[in-house]
C-alpha cells in the first residue's frame, strides 16, 4: 500500500508505524529515519483495517500523532490485486 503525507517544515525525517486492526494492534510495518513523504508498505493481510502514522522528526525530537486508516480488500472479479482507502483518524 502506498501511503503519503505532507511535509513539515523543520522536519529531518520522518517515521511510519501501521498497525493491523487497532491503533494499538499488532505492528506489521516500521520505517525510520525517512527523507521522503511516502514509502510503500509490504504487501498486507486483505480483509483487516490498518492504522498508520508519520511523524515528523528532528534533533529536538518527533511532532504529535495523528492516526490514518485504511482497508484492504480483497481481490475482485478481474482484478490481480485488492483495492484501499484511506481515511484521517485523529487520536
Amino acid at each position: 500500500v502506498h501511503l503519503q503525507w505532507p511535509a513539515v517544515r523543520c522536519a529531518t525525517y520522518y517515521r511510519v508505524v501501521v498497525n493491523q486492526d487497532s491503533a494499538y494492534g499488532t505492528m506489521v510495518f516500521n520505517r525510520r529515519n525517512l527523507m521522503a513523504t511516502q514509502v510503500t508498505t509490504l504487501p498486507l493481510m486483505p480483509g483487516h483495517e490498518y492504522f498508520w502514522r508519520a511523524r515528523a522528526c528532528n534533533s529536538h525530537g518527533c511532532g504529535p500523532i495523528k492516526w490514518y486508516t485504511f482497508t484492504v480488500a480483497g481481490p475482485t472479479r478481474g482484478s490481480a490485486s485488492g483495492q484501499s482507502s484511506t481515511s484521517r483518524r485523529d487520536r
